[in-house]
């Protein structure tokens, strides 16, 4: 498992310094200089704090900040910022607007006669109208002195008294929410009604993307730990038993993968039930299987005493699953280039169990004569689930690879496995 979490850890980092993908863009400097230049694309999900950028597709990577420029845009991405300074009130839970003069980084969302902004570090949504200033589009949501949540809408009336084309009833004002997708349908309407030249840059916006697969693989596991209780049938004390069996068992089943809107698609979230089954039929003879109980001594000031003894036992165990292994987990992939690339996952699953057998059994061949008799007590069914770690390779955005290490519990059963699947990608 140590091996596993290092070869992780390995590929991560191996990724965060390898994979470069620059895009054309521009940053305007603190001198209003536009420059062009080639960006760092991160797909940010949160509010990017410096860029790196190269002057040339082939040129020395330099990074900048917000303390050097003003804005900067990857061209055909979602990607444009701008730091402007704004009256805002970060306070979402408080009564009426308590507004401060700040520098901020906004996103431009929709850009035209009317233009949108977020604060993405807060969640909070800015307007601008042609040629006046920017202004916060506010909502609260708050408790008031008799207990009572309180809910601003203030932003509905702003936009139906400054960012109006249509005859827009308070109806469908009210179904304005204070979201992104919402606003900016707001906003791209007015625009095209106001028949001005506009931009929606949300329309380049990484989308969720979805995928449905058919997974085939072998698993190979060995049950670590299948404890057994002996008891000496007139003397309180127990031998515990673990053994160590192999089962090589075929995996079927399917997935279903939903990949992130950020960072390129390379998060994504998985469930994958797959069909399996365990056996394993053993028999075993130890010999001098040792245990110990307590005898009563002949001489009453010396109580009970420690005696030690030993067993010859053939040991049989039948063990038999047939579940179905639900995981769910997330996986992140490693881009080689637009269809081939390398990708590692982690999940915790569920297991429905559709039939168990287990039976254990012994015949004493030996022993010395004064020692009792042994019996077995049934041990405890633990809650069944696993623990996976996994690493593969897709192929051509269809066929994929993976080997995955796991830890299962099952019933009585401890088991270790590793398995190789392969997938293909259907939908």
């Amino acid at each position: 498992m140590k091996k596993t979490l290092q070869l992780l850890i390995i590929l991560f980092l191996t990724n965060s310094y390898s994979q470069v993908v620059f895009e054309k863009g521009y940053f305007v400097n603190n001198q209003n200089e536009k420059i062009e230049c080639w960006i760092k694309n991160q797909d940010w999900i949160n509010q990017p704090k410096q860029i790196e950028y190269k002057l040339s597709e082939d040129g020395k990577t330099e990074v900048t900040d917000f303390n050097q420029i003003n804005s900067f845009q990857v061209y055909n991405t979602p990607h444009y910022y701008k730091k402007q300074v704004v009256n805002i009130d970060r306070e979402k839970n408080s009564e009426g607007f308590n507004p401060k003069l700040e520098p901020v980084i906004l996103k431009v969302l929709v850009e035209g006669k009317a233009s949108l902004y977020e604060d993405v570090s807060t969640g909070l949504f800015f307007y601008k109208n042609e040629n006046e200033e920017i202004k916060q589009l506010i909502f609260k949501r708050y408790e008031n002195k008799d207990v009572k949540i309180i809910e601003d809408f203030s932003y509905r009336t702003e936009l139906y008294n400054n960012v109006k084309c249509r005859d827009n009833s308070a109806e469908k004002l009210r179904k304005i929410n204070y979201k992104q997708n919402s606003l900016v349908n707001y906003f791209t309407d007015y625009n095209q009604c106001v028949n001005n030249d506009f931009k929606n840059y949300t329309e380049n916006q990484t989308k969720f993307l979805y995928n449905l697969k058919a997974i085939a693989g072998t698993a190979i596991n060995t049950n670590m730990k299948t404890e057994i209780n002996f008891f000496p049938s007139e003397h309180n004390a127990s031998i515990k038993h673990t053994n160590s069996d192999i089962s090589v068992n075929a995996i079927i089943g399917a997935e279903f993968e939903m990949l992130l809107p950020f960072n390129k698609n390379k998060w994504g979230i998985f469930i994958s039930p797959t069909f399996q089954s365990y056996k394993n039929e053993s028999s075993t003879i130890y010999n001098d299987f040792m245990g110990r109980y307590y005898m009563i001594s002949t001489i009453p000031s010396q109580g009970p005493v420690n005696t030690y003894f030993s067993y010859t036992l053939k040991i049989e165990r039948e063990h038999k699953y047939t579940f179905i292994e639900v995981p769910i987990g997330i996986r992140y992939y490693f881009n080689v280039n637009e269809k081939n690339k390398f990708f590692i996952n982690a999940s915790y699953g569920f297991i429905l169990n559709l039939s168990t057998t287990e039976n254990v059994s012994f015949e004493t061949l030996a022993s010395h004569p004064i020692l009792p008799p042994l019996r077995i007590e049934n041990t405890n069914s633990k809650a069944s689930g696993s623990t996976k770690f996994g690493v593969g390779y897709v192929v051509n955005s269809k066929l994929s690879i993976s080997a995955n290490y796991s830890i299962l519990q099952l019933s009585q059963s401890n088991i270790i496995g590793f398995s190789l699947q392969g997938s293909y990608r259907f939908l």
